[in-house]
């Protein structure tokens, strides 16, 4: 024998004004300190990522603004070391086109050109140490 009875339909639900706390945590499903807990976790989370994302944010522009200050001291170096190879170059063909004569202070151009030459490998080796080295 087979019940053909069908079942009844489930009860309206009580009006809003009439369910209690209890009865809509039951309803829901859920504990109000477990979500509460879950919502600070989240939160705390969210935060701690959020710092984190701004510091890795400021140290890559710390870098891009290091390698922008080093693009404009690398210009600038290499245009110091033009003019003293230049200022070189033409105290050299003046003296050598006898418009400069240094015959009664011999020492003086020697000095002039080695003091040059030694600031030039000077600063070179200051490019390279300090330009071209790793930031961190």
């Amino acid at each position: 024998m087979s019940d053909t009875t069908s079942p009844s339909p489930p009860p309206p639900p009580p009006p809003a004004s009439k369910i209690t706390l209890d009865e809509a945590k039951r309803d829901v499903g859920t504990d109000a300190p477990r979500s509460f807990r879950l919502e600070e976790d989240y939160i705390t989370r969210h935060r701690r990522e959020s710092i984190k994302a701004e510091g890795e944010y400021q140290r890559l522009q710390g870098l891009k603004d290091h390698f922008e200050h080093k693009k404009k001291w690398s210009w600038m170096l290499l245009g110091a070391l033009v003019l003293m190879i230049l200022f070189q170059m033409v105290l050299l063909v003046l003296v050598g086109s006898n418009v400069l004569d240094f015959t009664e202070y011999d020492w003086l151009l020697p000095a002039v050109l080695i003091q040059y030459l030694t600031q030039i490998v000077g600063l070179a080796v200051f490019v390279v140490r300090s330009l071209f080295s790793d930031p961190n």
